[in-house]
């Protein structure tokens, strides 16, 4: 493989790691409205975001 090759799979995979955080987060906050206002979580609007945030520091370490 050539070094150009080499650089285009490398962004590649980074690129499509980054989708995918970016899809996941985008999914967990929507889904976290929902859960916060169903009855059977019983969750605070407040402690969803509270484990909302919890998850974006983890992600980053």
């Amino acid at each position: 493989m050539k070094r150009s090759d080499n650089f285009r799979v490398t962004a590649a995979v980074v690129a499509s790691a980054l989708f995918m955080q970016n899809l996941d987060s985008t999914v967990v906050a929507t889904a976290l409205v929902v859960l916060a206002s169903a009855p059977m979580f019983a969750a605070l609007p407040a402690d969803a975001g509270e484990g909302l945030a919890g998850r974006a520091r983890r992600s980053r370490e």
